[in-house]
């Protein structure tokens, strides 16, 4: 049996695509033996310095902390698996390089202050010669027309008349001409996003020459434009998940629950009264939900509330 792993942020339109370890592939067999995985009460603490600027998230696997300039830009971020540097240009402020230990990008601006360039330049502690770069380019009003990466794949970005985001394309390369992933974006008539439709080439799949799989997301507001809910299928509506959010009378999120083949995932937030400063994340329930998806190929799809990503798993039996 092999597994495969396809974690997208809920916020990005990025998939990325890593072996599956143990401990996922232990919870997969504990799902085929319909063993439920408890995850129970986890929090997540936020601390803030004199001047309302984050300074410490404590979590279950440890202790993020964010470090400041003079300037009160982030200097370095010291987290769990290591610490992140970052330099800026004295005139402008941008940042222009992330560094660690083993690792190096510098960061380059059009004469607008845009983002132009982004070069890796040292990477497991070697130096990248030439530099992998990726190149940003923009429309004539400013907003993003396409990405150029190291490896040739080429992202591009359409608009409608009102500048709202209608589709993003990733491509093999500048030609154009096999499709890796699309998704395209559709908006309310007072501007909210109402659906998103995602095209993504399977495992293995080759491009221009397999079919791109087909999921879908659709979101709801309140009469404050608000997120409320936020639902996903595959082929079917009930092949997927729910998510409802709930506010309290100043607008802040005070609960997220997720719904995913019956499992409830739940996270309850807590502010300052005086700052509206978050200060608690409650993450209540497994710690992650599956369902299964058959066609075209069968899938186990997961949902992890801790670190909030969608989890895809390809089983190949």
């Amino acid at each position: 049996m092999m597994l495969t792993l396809f974690k997208r942020f809920l916020d990005k339109e990025k998939f990325y695509k890593v072996h599956c370890p143990s401990i996922l592939l232990l919870h997969f067999f504990l799902i085929l033996y319909s063993v439920q995985i408890t995850g129970g009460e986890r929090a997540i603490h936020y601390t803030y310095d004199n001047l309302g600027r984050q300074k410490e998230i404590n979590e279950e696997r440890g202790i993020t902390t964010y470090h400041y300039d003079a300037e009160g830009r982030i200097e370095s971020l010291s987290t769990p698996e290591g610490t992140i540097n970052y330099d800026y240009n004295p005139i402008t402020g941008q940042k222009i390089s992330a560094y660690t230990s083993k690792t190096e990008n510098e960061y380059s601006y059009d004469k607008l202050g845009r983002l132009q360039g982004a070069d890796i330049v040292k990477r497991n502690g070697s130096t990248v010669n030439p530099a992998e770069q990726t190149t940003y380019d923009y429309t004539p009003v400013g907003s993003r027309e396409s990405i150029l990466y190291p490896n040739g794949n080429y992202t591009c970005y359409l608009y409608d008349a009102l500048n709202r985001l209608t589709s993003i394309t990733n491509w093999k390369d500048e030609n154009k001409a096999n499709k890796l992933s699309s998704f395209t974006y559709t908006h309310y008539a007072d501007g909210m996003r109402s659906g998103l439709t995602e095209q993504i080439l399977p495992k293995d799949g080759i491009p221009g020459s397999t079919q791109l799989e087909n999921h879908t997301i659709s979101y709801t507001y309140d009469s404050f434009n608000r997120l409320t809910g936020e639902s996903a299928y595959e082929s079917t509506p009930g092949d997927g998940y729910e998510i409802s959010y709930e506010y309290d009378l100043v607008g802040n999120r005070t609960q997220r629950k997720i719904v995913v083949a019956g499992q409830e995932l739940t996270t309850t937030y807590t502010y300052d009264p005086y700052t509206d400063r978050l200060l608690t994340e409650v993450h209540d329930g497994p710690e992650l939900a599956f369902y299964w998806h058959d066609q075209p190929v069968k899938y186990l799809h997961g949902i992890d509330i801790t670190k909030e990503l969608l989890c895809l798993f390809e089983c190949v039996l």
